[in-house]
């Protein structure tokens, strides 16, 4: 089980934004809910729109599904 975990777990903690991508991040996710997304359809949107975040993004939206909180 535990090999399982290690293969299917994406360490996020090694991804690195710098201030303004942080902040373009945080920018089209407030839009996306503003305009009624929720937290996992803009997610999902931001996965599309922007690949290099898609592995990021993805580990997020498995994290929340376990329940694990956002920040």
């Amino acid at each position: 089980m535990e090999r399982l975990q290690r293969i299917l777990h994406v360490n996020t903690s090694k991804v690195k934004f710098n201030h303004q991508q942080q902040a373009n991040f945080f920018l089209l996710l407030a839009d996306l809910l503003s305009v009624g997304f929720s937290i996992r359809e803009a997610l999902c949107f931001i996965k599309t729109v922007k690949p290099k975040l898609g592995p990021w993004v993805a580990s997020v939206d498995k994290r929340m599904q376990r329940g694990a909180s956002f920040a």
